[in-house]
Parts: structure tokens; C-alpha cells; sequence
């Protein structure tokens, strides 16, 4: 076990992984991404299963396949296929709240799985996990790290409750965007995703986000900057070294927050600087200011 956990802590090849969670659990397993994508796999020279061997010829689950484990709602569960004589163990690989994968481990042994605690599985797939997430960061699999990662943070609760297809209370983003707009409900949801904790979208918290973060804060600052007082132009004058310093430290810090995919973080920061800019127009009285000294 703790030779496992070493190459996995310390090797991002994601195929060697495979290979060595195989070869510790002594049973073929696949690694696949959140969109079912197949990222790598390990078999033995004996293995042969029709689903298995499907999903590398097609390199992605079937929808057959994937319909099945997605009605299960747990960490990880045992699911039996027809026409194949194996069970196998699937596992939701999660970081940070996000389903990055999941690990698929075929009990070719029968029963040989039961053997090992959970707390050994749990430690494997929380580890794993972060390696998708490096791997994915550095380009070294084929998925799109953004595009993922902003479509799983619509995976919270909605008004307190999970999202169920039974209950019939999701929403649907495109009214949201039809309602709201496209921006407004961007900047929610990355400025509320569920980064470091389960989150809770609602409407109402939309709305505040809408009017009090963007029309209230940055709009405030857009008409103060651009509109001020009936000024056309903007006219030429010297900036205070204090502002030029937040402006340039925060531009640093939000590049780098958004390298690391932290979105929410990011948005937390450049609305730090939109309100140490309105209050230094409240302090500097730039309707004074224009009267009796321009420059």
C-alpha cells in the first residue's frame, strides 16, 4: 500500500498509475475521465469482456454502460452487466467538491476485492484524483480542463436540494440566461461555485449577486470612471502610486488564481480592487477635485 501511494504521489503518468493500481488489487481496471472519456487502462493477458474491451476499442463508456452507474447515487458502488460474468466496483474520483473521473476496477477474481478496507480504496481514489486534475492542467490528456471544470460547477444543490431528474427541480440554464443574462450568470456561478464546499444556487442569490456586485459595485465604478460628472474624455493626469500598486498586484494575483483554475478566488479579488476604487473616489472627491485642481 504505501509503495502504491508513493508512485502515485510522485509520477503524473496516469498510465504507470493504472498499471500499478491493477497490479496492487490483481484485477483489470480504467481509468475515465468526467465526461466518460477512457484515460487509461491495464488488463491481464487472460482478461476478455465485451463492455471492457468496447470502451477501449471506442475509447469512451457506451451510453449503455454509462446510463447504468449514473442511477446510483453514492461514492463508489458494485454494479453487475448482463452477458458479462464480471462485477465491478465503480468509484467517483472527487477534488474539491468536482467529479473529475471515475476508477473502474473489474473483479476478475472473484471476490477478491471484498478483501481490501475501504479506507484503502478511499485514500487510492483521493490521490488519483488529483492527479486528473494536475494531468489535465498540464495538457497531458485529452480533455478540456476549462470547459470541464466550468460545466461541473452547475453539479451543486438547488434551493437546498440535490438536483433530481424525479423531482423535476432543476433549471434550466438557458432561461436563467434568457432572464438574467449571459455575464450575469456567468459571474454567479463562478463567483459561487463549489471550489472548496458544496454550494447552493438560487435565484435569489442571482439576483443579489446581479444587483449588488455588478450594478451596485463594478457598474458604480464603469459610470464614475467613464461618465463622471458629464466628462466626455478622460483627461491626463498622474496616477496615485498607492492605486497603481493595488492594480498591478491584484492583476498578478488573479492570473495566477485562474492558472490554477481558483475562478471563484479570482472574482473575489478583482472585486476587492472595483471597491478599493470606489471608495478612493469617495475619499478623493473628484467632483472637488475637477473645480479646483485638474491636475
Amino acid at each position: 500500500m504505501e509503495n502504491l501511494i508513493k508512485i502515485i504521489s510522485q509520477t503524473n503518468d496516469l498510465l504507470k498509475i493504472t498499471k500499478e493500481i491493477s497490479n496492487y488489487f490483481n484485477n483489470p481496471c480504467m481509468l475515465v475521465n468526467a465526461n466518460y472519456k477512457v484515460i487509461s487502462y491495464a488488463i491481464t493477458n487472460t482478461f476478455h469482456d465485451d463492455v471492457f474491451n468496447s470502451a477501449i476499442t471506442r475509447q469512451e463508456m457506451t451510453y449503455e454502460f454509462v446510463s447504468q452507474f449514473e442511477k446510483e447515487d453514492k461514492d463508489y458502488y458494485y454494479l453487475n452487466i448482463a452477458k458479462s460474468p464480471y462485477k465491478r466496483r465503480i468509484s467517483r474520483l472527487i477534488c474539491e467538491g468536482l467529479i473529475v473521473g471515475y476508477l473502474l476496477i473489474v473483479d476478475e477474481t472473484k471476490d477478491l476485492l471484498d478483501k481490501f478496507s475501504l479506507e484503502q480504496f478511499q485514500i487510492i481514489e483521493g490521490l488519483l484524483a488529483k492527479q486528473i486534475v494536475f494531468s489535465e492542467q498540464k495538457g497531458n490528456i485529452f480533455t478540456n480542463s476549462i470547459d470541464q471544470f466550468l460545466l461541473s460547477l452547475l453539479n451543486s444543490n438547488i434551493n437546498d436540494e440535490k438536483i433530481s431528474k424525479s423531482k423535476g427541480n432543476g433549471i434550466p440554464a438557458i432561461e436563467l440566461v434568457e432572464k438574467y443574462g449571459v455575464d450575469s450568470l456567468r459571474f454567479h456561478l463562478i463567483n459561487n461555485g463549489p471550489e472548496k464546499k458544496d454550494s447552493n444556487f438560487t435565484e435569489d442569490a442571482l439576483i443579489a449577486t446581479n444587483n449588488g456586485e455588478l450594478l451596485n459595485k463594478f457598474g458604480n465604478l464603469v459610470n464614475r470612471t467613464l461618465k463622471f460628472k458629464e466628462l466626455e474624455e478622460i483627461p491626463n493626469g498622474k496616477l496615485d502610486e498607492n492605486i497603481k500598486e493595488k492594480i498591478e498586484e491584484t492583476y498578478k494575483l488573479v492570473g495566477e488564481n485562474i492558472e490554477k483554475l481558483e475562478f471563484k478566488e479570482a472574482s473575489s479579488k478583482a472585486m476587492e480592487l472595483v471597491e478599493v476604487a470606489n471608495k478612493y473616489y469617495d475619499e478623493q472627491k473628484p467632483w472637488v477635485q475637477k473645480k479646483e485642481n485638474i491636475e
